[in-house]
């Protein structure tokens, strides 16, 4: 089963209704790798499945093609978020964008990241959030998620979906109510007896005799 088969499997089973707009057998540029034969088999699978070959000569070339597919498949909706997933250098950008681009959700675009060439240096630079998976090992440990567990848990579960948080207002709200209350006991007849009787009586020392 190719990749193409699994999406539709994914995509009958409604877990995700979306099937990819465009592909590209990457290394290089889209040039692809150095196997011949294995790249026969691509080109096979991806004009079986009637997908759009993204092919590129420059690094330049390769994001604006994307962002070009990703616009007219967009339409007039807006895009709610991009997400990457790993390092490839036209999604992150070059060195510069794999480390200005932080591990999980960037919400606010990092200064100048408009001059990073890069989709998702591009999309953030215009105010769209953008999902950064790399060092999943981190944040998986960080969101209390388990590593590679067994069985795979449920959607919904884990630290990252329902955690254990104080309630502030009632936590001051109870603890108004218990001052109020111990001051008002402290006020009353038997609160002022039973402090009077608490108190330690003071030691009365005997006269000296007079000589």
């Amino acid at each position: 089963m190719d990749a193409e088969n699994f999406a539709k499997r994914i995509s009958q089973n409604a877990t995700c209704a979306n099937r990819r707009c465009g592909v590209s057998i990457a290394v290089a540029i889209d040039c692809g790798g150095s196997f011949p034969a294995l790249n026969i088999c691509v080109y096979a699978a991806i004009e079986r499945h009637e997908l759009v070959l993204l092919q590129s000569h420059t690094f330049e070339d390769a994001v604006q093609m994307r962002l070009d597919l990703y616009r007219r498949v967009a339409g007039r909706k807006p895009t709610k978020a991009y997400i990457n997933l790993g390092g490839g250098a036209v999604s992150v950008g070059r060195h510069i964008g794999k480390k200005i681009l932080s591990p999980g959700l960037n919400l606010r675009p990092p200064e100048h990241i408009d001059a990073i060439q890069g989709v998702a240096p591009q999309f953030a630079a215009g105010g769209v959030p953008v999902i950064h998976l790399v060092q999943i090992v981190e944040m998986a440990e960080k969101n209390g998620l388990p590593i590679a567990p067994a069985p795979t848990p449920e959607p919904g579960e884990g630290q990252i979906s329902v955690a254990e948080r104080y309630n502030l207002y009632l936590t001051i709200g109870v603890l108004a109510v218990v001052l109020a209350a111990l001051w008002r006991f402290i006020r009353s007849d038997v609160g002022f007896r039973m402090l009077k009787i608490g108190k330690p009586k003071p030691e009365t020392a005997h006269p000296e005799p007079m000589v």
